[in-house]
């Protein structure tokens, strides 16, 4: 059926009623509107009404036959109808007058404007229903995004409701994370021209940072992982379950089992820096496959390149070749071997994830995407810190609150696709003992889905395991595997994998 035009603005739309809708009295005093619903009794449709004062709504509110009624009612169009029902005009404007309404108001002093002067910015965005925003400012009051109350001089002032302006200023605190690091990172600028300390002291910031953010069972540090040469710049471990092999200061090595996340920090990310960076993870994780995939993410201050866009291409470049001895290939050679996250505050952002092809026969695709936000400020440190704290070991509460404190950001962000990494097909080439089942199209579908649910703390990280160890129905082809590949586990034959001894033994 196609959309049909919202009513112009005072038509009555009484006789299009259901059981279910969500409606508002558009005659109502600005600081009294109330939304109500329609009901249907034994054939009768009744509208429900709370009271308007602090009294009536001790009450059980207003509940008469709509004949009976002798406001205007309206169907609100931001809410619907609570059965699902379509309603019989187009809710988008309505919508687009919301989205526009919420981004004067997040910029206004106290996050309220005099009515008039809200209409009157309204209205100039010719891409918006002009006769329709009395309409959808009384909506947002009706469903609780908007408020108003008048003044003493009977200027009626629109508000962001309390709901939506706490929403907005947890936004605003999220997006305080990088101003923190950049006024800090150019005060040393200024007085440092060494750049080895610079980098140095840069790292240290980002690792302040985290402490004040991980839950205190997780510590973070600089160092080594147990039989990786590599030191590495941010260590984020878990001290709850496990000690250091060794510590001197804030440089410690840690069994790998310890490790939920690492991060690289560079000053300003180009080519060389970004290609460094990626090496020293690809080269610490290549054989280093954990059942919960440990956050690996690249942090800089500035950036050389111009666009997400130009960090994906370059991102791909390096997994589609060989390591600087031309004998390894770079390729994931078990699902989420890759970088997570790379983050240059303000400017650019580029994430890797999993696709899950329509054709069943294929494995998840490892994609690139960036992220888009409208809010004012940096959201991308926000965005990358969030990222490191879902792939934390934590109790469902402790990572439900951690969710809820970056949700108001995400709901601002859009994705935008970057592309796949690789033009072929790609599926592993190596696994865990125990999790054959991601040899399998289907096992590694149902793996992706169970790392979803454990970053968002759905499950935790003993259930992402359950049920992978069944044996396959169909093993792909192995081609030009490449040397060293594997950890101590299996490769996609079901071999035992070469690589380091495992943690219990010397």
């Amino acid at each position: 059926m196609a959309d049909v035009e919202a009513p112009p603005q005072g038509q009555q739309v009484l006789p299009e009623l259901a059981h279910g809708d969500c409606v508002f009295d558009c005659d109502h005093p600005w600081d009294h509107v109330r939304g109500g619903i329609i009901g249907d009794r034994q054939g009768v449709l009744r509208i429900w009404l709370p009271g308007r004062t602090a009294e009536e709504l001790l009450g059980p509110g207003l509940d008469v036959p709509v004949s009976e009624y002798s406001g205007q009612i309206k169907i609100n169009a931001l809410i619907g109808n609570l059965g699902g029902r379509r309603l019989p005009f187009d809710r988008r404007p309505y919508f687009a007058i919301k989205s526009a309404t919420l981004d004067v108001l997040r910029d206004a002093d106290g996050r309220r404007l005099p009515l008039d002067e809200l209409t009157s910015r309204l209205k100039e965005n010719s891409g918006l229903a002009h006769d329709l925003i009395e309409d959808a400012l009384r909506m947002m009051i009706a469903e609780g995004s908007g408020g108003a109350t008048i003044n003493k001089g009977g200027v009626v002032l629109y508000s962001l409701s309390s709901m939506v302006s706490e929403h907005f200023s947890r936004i605003d605190y999220l997006a305080t994370f990088a101003e923190e690091l950049l006024i800090k990172s150019r005060r040393v600028d200024l007085l440092i021209q060494h750049t080895g300390t610079v980098g140095s002291y840069r790292e240290e910031m980002l690792r302040a940072l985290l402490r004040q953010i991980v839950p205190r069972r997780y510590e973070v540090s600089t160092g080594f992982i147990e039989y990786c040469p590599r030191q590495l710049d941010i260590l984020v471990w878990d001290a709850a379950e496990f000690v250091p092999l060794f510590r001197e200061g804030d440089v410690v090595v840690v069994p790998r089992a310890a490790v939920r996340g690492v991060i690289e920090v560079k000053t300003t990310l180009n080519t060389n820096a970004l290609d460094e960076a990626m090496e020293i993870l690809w080269d610490t994780f290549r054989t280093s496959q954990t059942a919960v995939p440990v956050f690996k993410g690249i942090f800089a201050y500035e950036a050389d390149y111009a666009s997400d866009a130009a960090v994906a291409d370059r991102m791909r470049h390096f997994y589609r070749s060989t390591d600087p001895d031309k004998i390894r290939e770079r390729e994931h050679w078990y699902m989420y071997a890759g970088v997570n996250m790379v983050c240059v505050p303000r400017k650019l952002f580029v994430r890797e994830t999993y696709k899950i092809p329509e054709d069943e026969s294929l494995f998840p695709q490892p994609v690139l995407s960036g992220v888009v936000s409208n809010w004012p400020g940096d959201t991308k440190t926000a965005f990358f810190l969030g990222g490191l704290l879902s792939h934390l070991d934590l109790s469902s509460m402790a990572k439900s609150d951690a969710i809820r404190l970056f949700n108001p950001l995400l709901n601002t962000m859009d994705l935008n696709d970057l592309g796949p990494i690789y033009e072929n097909p790609w599926r592993p080439r190596s696994g865990l003992p125990g999790m054959e089942a991601l040899f399998d199209p289907d096992g590694a579908r149902t793996y992706v889905q169970r790392v979803q649910d454990f970053r968002q703390g759905k499950i935790g990280k003993d259930d992402i395991t359950n049920g992978l160890s069944r044996q396959l129905n169909r093993t792909p082809p192995l081609n030009d595997e490449p040397a060293g590949s594997g950890s101590k586990g299996a490769t996609s034959d079901g071999a035992p994998a070469e690589g380091p001894p495992p943690e219990n033994e010397p």
